[in-house]
């Protein structure tokens, strides 16, 4: 027998008391032909509701400067904390007043949940074209409505890396999808609604669950200028010639996009969130049914262009210190969260020598120091009040769900660095513990050790 699937578009649900719109509410029926009558549906849907969820679209990375804590000395090796300004800073405009080098589209989309791919068929029905044509069509919402959001202004960023991010409302709604009364799967639909966009340092409160892949005033949380394509990947979208900063190194320099080779399809970027009750990578959490990955889902679709100038401004380290040069060479890529960053390699100046040598050799040279990014640790020491309570606070943890129930699977992850010109002799073990290991003398016991 040959059966054809096709669509039934009469059944309509408006859920929420007409809290949506008739349009955004509208459900539908996919049918695939069967002997007994038996139809592939979906079922009424659920509605979650996220506010204020932030997604960088831009991160304007302030150049790389250090500061330490050494032998009961504080090391202000850049001159950033002392009374006046810092002047390392970075500023980026467009070379056209008129024209926006950097815009954001939002708009509405749907998924599949992860056991239905792409090419799952009930009955021969493909279930990802019959609801991709009946969306098109304008079913699960307005989803050709859009807003985008520019970047066209001068923007600097000094003392801390900088982030543009849309903030938007999300209305998650949840279908499940039956065939022969069994449930195969859903369908989430996701409604945005977006505020206004905000600028804010990375250390605000909004990105305190952010993982960050550097520490501002550490220069070794950088990766080296060799390792640039393996740190970023075929993200890249550019990098500039390097530039040493050094005791005689106060003044700027322009990275012009226009005098770069770059493929315009490098210019655009899809932006896709993974959603689920726990996510891995960079997404939402939400008590939705199913999971579903960020390449089911995408939202933002973010565009430059080459018309951008970016001013990369620098002082000069503390002559009393020696030879604490260092070179600095800026990058652009695509972010793992989706946003364009304006980043930077570093390669500390050695001699080879820890007794003779740089700065550096003096320092970072005899013991290697694997550790994680604290970012407010030495605050203190920097003269920066009201953050005691976050000087233990970690950005290379995640853990997913950030707030657990009895019974829930935990992703817990860890990305560790080696802050230090000396290699690990061995790779970095990394466990995780239900308790504070160093509060019993057999950690093993009583706490449980989990990873």
């Amino acid at each position: 027998m040959n059966y054809q699937g096709h669509i039934v578009e009469s059944s309509t649900y408006v859920p929420g008391s007409g809290e949506q719109s008739l349009n955004e509410a509208l459900w539908l029926d996919c049918v695939a032909a069967d002997f007994d009558g038996d139809a592939l549906r979906l079922g009424s849907p659920t509605r979650i509701t996220q506010e204020s969820v932030y997604q960088p679209i831009v991160q304007l990375n302030v150049p790389p400067t250090h500061f330490d804590y050494l032998y009961n000395q504080v090391y202000d090796v850049c001159n950033v904390h002392g009374p006046a300004s810092s002047e390392f800073k970075v500023t980026y405009t467009e070379t056209q007043s008129q024209t926006a080098y950097f815009s954001s589209e939002l708009k509405h989309d749907w998924g599949l949940s992860t056991e239905l791919s792409s090419e799952f068929s009930f009955f021969g029905v493909k279930v990802k074209s019959y609801i991709k044509a009946a969306y098109d069509r304008g079913y699960y919402g307005s989803h050709s409505e859009t807003k985008t959001i520019t970047a066209s202004q001068v923007t600097s960023s000094t003392g801390d890396d900088w982030i543009l991010a849309t903030v938007t409302d999300y209305d998650f709604w949840g279908y499940p999808l039956h065939g022969m009364g069994e449930h195969l799967g859903n369908v989430l639909v996701q409604i945005t609604h977006p505020k206004d966009p905000a600028w804010f340092p990375s250390e605000n409160v909004n990105t305190h669950n952010w993982l960050n892949n550097h520490e501002v005033g550490n220069i070794f949380s950088y990766p080296l200028k060799d390792d640039i394509a393996d740190w970023v990947g075929p993200d890249l979208i550019t990098n500039f010639t390097g530039k040493y900063v050094s005791t005689a190194s106060s003044g700027s320099w322009t990275l012009d996009l226009t005098n770069q080779s770059i493929d315009a399809e490098q210019l655009t970027n899809s932006i896709g969130t993974e959603v689920g009750a726990s996510v891995i990578g960079w997404g939402i959490e939400a008590s939705v049914s199913g999971s579903y990955s960020r390449e089911e889902i995408i939202t933002h679709t973010s565009t430059a262009t080459d018309q951008v100038v970016i001013e990369v401004e620098v002082a000069e380290t503390d002559k009393s210190l020696g030879n604490t040069d260092y070179l600095i060479t800026a990058y652009m890529y695509w972010g793992q969260n989706g946003a364009m960053v304006i980043d930077y390699a570093v390669d500390p100046s050695s001699s080879g020598d820890s007794i003779y040598g740089t700065f550096w050799d003096k320092h970072y040279l005899s013991k290697s120091d694997p550790g994680l990014l604290l970012p407010w640790r030495l605050d203190s020491y920097k003269g920066i009040g009201g953050t005691e309570n976050l000087k233990l606070f970690c950005k290379s943890l995640r853990m997913s769900p950030r707030v657990l129930s009895a019974g829930d699977t935990a992703y817990i992850m860890a990305y560790v660095h080696n802050f230090s010109l000396k290699n690990t002799d061995n790779p970095i073990k990394v466990r995780f513990y239900l308790g504070d290991p160093a509060k019993s003398r057999n950690p093993d016991r009583r706490t449980r050790r989990t990873g």
